[in-house]
């Protein structure tokens, strides 16, 4: 969640002359940044402000407080209070919570808000409690993040809209997170935030802070934070592409795969075809294929209808000779030792990792093949009516008619 202290209402608009500034831990209200002329003999603990960072992004260089209503500034010292913009104490430092008043003079308190640095940050159990003269409870908010002035807000924690700093409701409370699990359930750095309807339909759509609808409520699924508003990740009938912020389709939402947020090498994949692209929508090289299978930290791939393998960096290791490629059977005592089983012109054969020929493709199989190969030998293939047992290296151990059982069917047993 952003700092609460980020613009909190929309009528408060940021008060850019004046700034504090920390000061051996404390905090000096001065005229502007260039902190020549303060503006107040006080200091103060925290401030209602938004935190201005220097080239080191952990250290605050000057806070730019919120402007109140009438010009009110929230600050802390020892409790909280409220000075006018030239430091003037126009109520005391008595309050334990932060607090500030809605358009009818009624106050809303902040209520259990983190301290961070020298500002307040949310979590999850944050709330605005609004309140009477007499300190009776009127109305409590849920709060999970706020933007210039825009909270995402609830009052049952099951619905949730927008609503801004005088408690009137830009967006009615009536919409999911996109992920159940609330993980990334904030407004971007513009923002935007997508959403899930409620109802028969559950569709999702962008609602900007203002709780306007930027992108229409028409989409299955669509990832749950926005980090580039030229690609964002949307579902409809089961295939994937990328809209922008506006709803424009900037890759052809006709894909069965694609990643959610877009690298440098991304896989993507129609009913047809696979392939990788780079961050502009460009294929990889030639690196185009009817199917892509991963396994472990290599690629099986087919082109050609033939099936071949690549490494991790698409490189590839195994050329696409064979109608089909599997991983041979393991041998109990050494776990090292990985071959594949291939298929090429209807006969079966056994290559190594690099594509070296261990038993060439000329054999019959004579059963399905079993994760490990049976004591005494590696693996069975028939050529005609004689069965040839090998060892791992390729060479025939044994032959024998090819009746009765046949190789790794014990197996099974």
């Amino acid at each position: 969640m952003k700092y609460l202290l980020l613009s909190l209402f929309l009528s408060f608009g940021l008060i850019r002359a004046q700034v504090f500034k920390p000061v051996n831990g404390q905090l000096k209200l001065l005229k502007d940044t260039s902190f020549t002329e303060e503006l107040s003999s006080e200091t103060f603990d925290q401030c209602w402000c938004e935190p201005v960072y220097g080239t080191d992004s952990t250290i605050v260089k000057y806070l730019l407080p919120k402007n109140e209503d009438k010009g009110r500034i929230l600050v802390k010292k020892g409790g909280w209070g409220l000075i006018d913009k030239n430091g003037k104490v126009l109520e005391s430092f008595t309050s334990v919570d932060p607090y500030t008043y809605d358009r009818n003079g009624r106050k809303i308190l902040f209520k259990e808000f983190d301290s961070r640095s020298y500002t307040l940050e949310g979590n999850s159990g944050s709330f605005l409690q609004l309140v009477d003269t007499a300190g009776v409870e009127l109305k409590k908010v849920h709060v999970r993040d706020d933007y210039k002035g825009s909270f995402l807000a609830s009052e049952d924690l099951k619905g949730w809209g927008i609503m801004n700093g005088n408690m009137r409701i830009l967006l009615a409370m009536k919409y999911d997170p996109a992920r159940y699990t609330f993980q990334n359930f904030r407004f971007n750095e513009n923002g935007l935030i997508p959403l899930e309807s409620k109802g028969a339909d559950n569709k999702y759509g962008i609602v900007n802070y203002k709780g306007e609808i930027q992108v229409g409520f028409r989409y299955d699924f669509m990832i749950d934070y926005i980090k580039d508003e030229d690609c964002i990740y949307a579902e409809v009938l089961g295939k994937k592409g990328y809209i922008n912020s506006h709803g424009g389709v900037v890759f052809p939402i006709t894909h069965t795969e694609l990643p959610f947020y877009k690298t440098d090498s991304n896989l993507v994949a129609t009913e047809n075809y696979v392939w990788f692209m780079d961050e502009n929508f460009h294929q990889i090289r030639d690196l185009k294929f009817q199917l892509l299978q991963k396994k472990g930290d290599v690629y099986f791939f087919k082109r050609n209808n033939l099936w071949g393998v690549m490494d991790d960096k698409l490189n590839i290791v195994v050329k696409n000779l064979y109608s089909s490629i599997d991983d041979g059977p393991r041998i109990r005592d050494n776990n090292d030792f990985k071959t594949y089983v291939v298929v090429k012109s209807g006969k079966f054969g056994v290559i190594d990792l690099e594509g070296n020929v261990i038993i060439p493709c000329k054999y019959n199989c004579r059963c399905s093949l079993g994760y490990f190969s049976p004591t005494g030998y590696f693996i069975e293939f028939s050529e005609g009516n004689i069965a040839y047992r090998f060892n791992e290296k390729g060479e025939v151990i044994s032959k024998s008619s090819t009746d009765g059982k046949a190789c790794l069917c014990e197996s099974y047993e």
